[in-house]
């Protein structure tokens, strides 16, 4: 399910409703307490190209990925400019509890949707290598 990035709200409830399902605890426990990732991916509604993430509070990263894109300030150029052509830009959360030896998931949702390659997506395999210390898995 693909949201739209207008409605903050719903990223919230969905951020709360996965803690609370996940942990099932009496008390309520916030996203950034937890060990476990979230991959997710932003997606641009007109053109289909994507940006593949990882993420430990899910609600916190995607509001600062929209409200950069809304600010036409986002560190992407590629994204910055299509938000600035009017592009509509929405979410989706591709897997959550993806542990720290597991977070290599990453890479591999950039390669299934050839996120690196700028006809698909906003992703650079060069900053994500740069970003994990150089980790390198070899493709099949």
């Amino acid at each position: 399910t693909i949201f739209l990035l207008k409605n903050f709200q719903k990223v919230k409830e969905e951020a709360e409703m996965i803690e609370t399902d996940a942990n099932c605890a009496p008390r309520r426990m916030y996203v950034s307490e937890r060990v476990d990732f979230f991959i997710y991916s932003i997606v641009n509604l007109d053109n289909g190209k994507r940006y593949i993430g990882r993420t430990k509070n899910p609600y916190e990263r995607i509001k600062i990925h929209f409200s950069a894109l809304k600010a036409h300030r986002h560190r992407n150029k590629q994204m910055n400019d299509d938000s600035k052509r009017g592009c509509q830009f929405g979410y989706e959360i591709l897997e959550s509890g993806v542990s720290f030896e597991e977070r290599d998931k990453e890479r591999d949702y950039m390669l299934l949707f050839k996120t690196y390659d700028e006809d698909y997506g906003y992703n650079s395999l060069d900053h994500y290598f740069v970003k994990t210390g150089g980790r390198k898995k070899k493709d099949a």
